[in-house]
C-alpha cells in the first residue's frame, strides 16, 4: 500500500506557503528492490549525472612474498542511477546532512579508509 506523506516538500523543491499550494506526496514502494553498495563510480553529461553503485570485491589479495604482484579489486556494478542536476544537488545536500548527523553522534568518518580504488575511479 502506498505511504502518504502529508505536507511534504514537493519534488520540485518549492515550499508550501499556504493551503492552496500544499501537496500530498504518495509513495508507491511495491516495486522497490534493496541492494548494498560499498563502492561507486560517477560520470556526467551536460544534462545528467550518472552514478554506478556496486561492490568492490578483492579478487587477488596482496602477497607480501611477491611485491611485484599487485592486489586486485573488481568493481561489480549492480545498479546505475541517472538523474538530472537538480535532483543530484538535492541528493547531495540530503546525503551531506545525513552524514553530518551521523558524525555528530558517532564521530568523524575517515573516508580515506574506504574502498581502495574508489578514489582512483573518481579521478579517472
Amino acid at each position: 500500500m502506498p505511504d502518504e506523506t502529508p505536507n511534504a516538500t514537493p519534488s520540485n523543491g518549492s515550499h508550501p506557503t499556504d493551503k492552496a499550494t500544499r501537496v500530498r506526496i504518495r509513495v508507491d514502494d511495491r516495486n522497490l528492490t534493496t541492494s548494498y553498495a560499498n563502492a561507486f563510480r560517477s560520470n556526467s553529461t551536460a544534462e545528467e549525472v550518472v552514478v554506478d553503485l556496486g561492490l568492490d570485491l578483492v579478487t587477488q589479495p596482496p602477497n607480501p612474498n611477491d611485491p611485484d604482484r599487485p592486489a586486485e579489486i573488481m568493481f561489480q556494478i549492480n545498479n546505475r542511477v541517472i538523474m538530472n542536476y537538480f535532483t543530484a544537488k538535492r541528493l547531495a545536500i540530503t546525503l551531506a546532512q545525513v552524514v553530518r548527523e551521523h558524525e555528530q553522534v558517532n564521530g568523524e568518518i575517515d573516508a580515506t579508509h574506504g574502498s581502495a580504488n574508489t578514489a582512483q575511479r573518481q579521478a579517472g
